[in-house]
């Protein structure tokens, strides 16, 4: 299906936000549209009002859609993927005492489809990396684990490959910021300290999305910044590229990982 044609959904100033949900409805199973909506504004989606249709239109004219439809086509074949939905929405922002506002770019990832959320200030390389990111999970998820929970081993090194895929597709100015959010000594501190003793931890747990999004008084975004120096450093080693990776069971992505073994 590839990137569906989002901006045609809001050409008129008084469109249907019911209708629209209803639409998105039929790929990621919600109760409800309010749900959904809910669900996509805390993950980065801006509200629907003036500013996002004038956003849309602005992603529009910059060639977004076509450019990810391309992008879709290329890693798709590249690893072997599904044909899943994207829809493309305008990113929130935050406006700060007298500065510009600042977009936070970024997507979410289902089992039918992706939702990426983005910014008509950037560019098209930053584009691409939500989507490559967020395509990055939907192969692997169903590649490995429709039939097999996901531990917080998985979760973070799920979070890795995907930055390291960008990394690989685009550049490492592209990655996320998070990427560079501790260095790699402090992240294997943290790993020892703090995640080594639950890496078996299902999301049925309530201390896994602690961890992983370093909630509470844990270190910001925890699991996902030491997932991706795990990865990292596997890579050093391996020198596996991002479809190869794509299909390696976490725990042998670990055991690559020197400074991570127990014996460490």
């Amino acid at each position: 299906m590839g990137v569906v044609q989002t901006y045609n959904w809001f050409e008129k100033d008084q469109f249907n936000k019911q209708e629209i949900l209803k639409k998105l409805l039929h790929y990621f199973h919600f109760p409800n549209g309010k749900e959904l909506y809910n669900h996509l504004r805390k993950n980065g989606m801006s509200e629907w009002d003036d500013d996002f249709i004038e956003r849309i239109r602005l992603l529009k004219e910059a060639g977004v859609w076509k450019e990810l439809q391309n992008e879709y086509i290329k890693i798709k074949k590249e690893w072997n993927g599904p044909e899943i939905p994207i829809f493309i929405f305008p990113c929130v922002s935050v406006r700060q005492f007298l500065r510009s506002p600042t977009f936070h770019r970024g997507g979410v990832a289902f089992d039918n489809g992706i939702c990426i959320f983005l910014s008509p200030l950037e560019g098209i390389k930053q584009h691409k990396a939500v989507l490559i990111h967020e395509y990055n999970h939907v192969v692997r998820l169903k590649r490995l684990y429709q039939h097999k929970k996901v531990t917080l081993l998985d979760a973070m090194i799920l979070e890795g490959l995907a930055e390291n895929a960008v990394n690989e597709l685009v550049g490492e100015r592209y990655q996320a910021p998070w990427t560079t959010l501790y260095s790699s000594e402090k992240c294997r501190q943290f790993y020892k300290h703090y995640l080594e003793e639950h890496l078996n931890l299902t999301n049925e747990d309530e201390l896994y999305q602690t961890l992983l999004f370093g909630l509470k008084s844990f270190p910001n975004l925890l699991g996902y910044c030491v997932g991706y120096d795990i990865v990292k450093e596997c890579v050093k080693k391996k020198n596996w590229s991002s479809n190869q990776l794509i299909s390696i069971n976490s725990q042998i992505i670990k055991d690559h990982a020197i400074s991570y073994l127990a014996n460490n």
